[in-house]
C-alpha cells in the first residue's frame, strides 16, 4: 500500500510514497491512496508529526473519484458536499450536504503516534478506528460494489501521516536487523586496564621521610592506588640493613596520627623511597 503519487502541490512524498508531509503553507495537502480499499480491511494511517501555528487538523474519509484522472482538490472541504466523498472533518461526517455528528472520534485530538484505521464492510458500513478500537458507524449504505479511495487532508495542524502494514513493519525490522550486523561491537567503558603491583625490596618496607616516616609500608597497601607487595617483610628489623625498627613504629590509628604530626621534610628526589621504590 502507498499514496498515489498525485496530489496535493504541498505534499512530499517519501518512503516508496508511503510517508506524505505538507512542507509549506497550511493546505493544499490532499493525498489519495494508490489503490482502492479492500472491503473488510482497515486502511492504517499513522498520524505522525503536528505542526503549530494553525488552525484544524486531519481530515480523513473515502472518494469514489478515481486520483489518476480526477482533479486534485485544494483542500476536502471543497468535497464536503459531493455525494461521491464521506469525510470525517474533527467529529463531524461530511457528505451530500449532510453533516452527521461522530462523537466517538474527534480527529483534531489525536497525537502523533496514534494509528487510525479507515473501514468499509460487507454492508457498506463507515468505520473509524483508534489505536485499534472500533469507534463505531460513521456512515451508511457506501458502494461496496465501486471503487473507493482513501482520502486525507494534511491540513491546518497536521504535518505528516504514514501508511502502517504489516508488510512494510517487517520491512523496517528487516533493515535494522541488516544494519546492526554492520555495527562493530564497542568495549564496555567500564572496562579498566589491570595495574600491576608494585614490589618493594626489604629495606624499602619503612617510610624514610615524610608524614608516614617510620610507618611500615604493609600497612598501607593501597596508598598511591597501586597494589603494593613487600618482598619478605621482616620480623623485626630490616633484612637488608639489619637496623632495628624505630620505636613507636605500629598499625594502630593513633600511632599514625602521631606520625603525621611530625615535622620531618617533605620527600625529595634524593629520597630513595620516591625514586627506587615507586615505578610507573
Amino acid at each position: 500500500m502507498s499514496f498515489h503519487h498525485r496530489c496535493g502541490q504541498n505534499i512530499r512524498l517519501s518512503h516508496e510514497n508511503t510517508v506524505a508531509m505538507r512542507v509549506e503553507s497550511y493546505n493544499k495537502g490532499v493525498v489519495y491512496s494508490r489503490d482502492p480499499l479492500e472491503i473488510g480491511e482497515p486502511f492504517l494511517i499513522r498520524f505522525d508529526q503536528k505542526e503549530g501555528g494553525w488552525a484544524g487538523g486531519l481530515r480523513l474519509g473515502l472518494s469514489l473519484c478515481d486520483p489518476d484522472i480526477s482533479d486534485i482538490p485544494a483542500g476536502v472541504l471543497d468535497v464536503y458536499n459531493q455525494d461521491d466523498h464521506w469525510v470525517l472533518s474533527g467529529s463531524t461526517v461530511h457528505h451530500d450536504h449532510v453533516e452527521t455528528n461522530y462523537a466517538e472520534l474527534h480527529l483534531e485530538n489525536v497525537n502523533p503516534g496514534d494509528i487510525i484505521g479507515v473501514l468499509v464492510t460487507a454492508d457498506g458500513e463507515l468505520h473509524f478506528q483508534l489505536n485499534g478500537v472500533d469507534k463505531g458507524v460513521a456512515a451508511y449504505d457506501l458502494p461496496v460494489d465501486a471503487p473507493l479511495w482513501l482520502i486525507a487532508d494534511i491540513y491546518g495542524q497536521s504535518k505528516q501521516i504514514s501508511i502502517q502494514s504489516e508488510s512494510r513493519d517487517a520491512d523496517m525490522v528487516e533493515e535494522l536487523a541488516d544494519v546492526s550486523e554492520d555495527i562493530e561491537p564497542t568495549p564496555a567503558i567500564c572496562d579498566k586496564p589491570v595495574i600491576q603491583p608494585v614490589v618493594f625490596p626489604v629495606d624499602h618496607s619503612i617510610f624514610p621521610h615524610g608524614p608516614y616516616a617510620g610507618a611500615a609500608l604493609s600497612a598501607h597497601p593501597n596508598l598511591f592506588g597501586i597494589p603494593v607487595h613487600i618482598a619478605e617483610p621482616p620480623a623485626s628489623a630490616s633484612a637488608a640493613t639489619g637496623a632495628p625498627v624505630p620505636a613507636g613504629v605500629g598499625n594502630s590509628k593513633a600511632q599514625l596520627k602521631a606520625q603525621r604530626r611530625a615535622k620531618d621534610p617533605k620527600p625529595t628526589k634524593d629520597d630513595p623511597f620516591l625514586f627506587e621504590g615507586v615505578t610507573g
